[in-house]
């Protein structure tokens, strides 16, 4: 496991393609792990989920959410 210092923060683009799905799998693994010991990382991760759907829209009118296969809201 690489040192969370030698991890590069994530961009904007790059929060977006890990909530659509698109972010090449080593990347998503170096974030999420990242994450794991950065909570403004965690925070933004789980900010985007609100505002990026895994289709690359916005959030349904309901306010529920999909992500990474888990489903929120009622």
């Amino acid at each position: 496991m690489k040192n969370s210092t030698e991890i590069l923060m994530p961009t904007e683009a790059e929060l977006i393609q890990y909530h659509e799905g698109t972010l090449d799998r080593k990347r998503v693994h170096e974030i999420e792990e990242l994450a794991l010991d950065h909570p403004i990382v965690m925070d933004a991760l789980e900010g985007y989920a609100f505002v990026v759907s895994p289709t690359g829209g916005s959030t349904s009118s309901t306010g529920s959410i999909s992500w990474k296969g888990w489903f929120i809201g009622g």
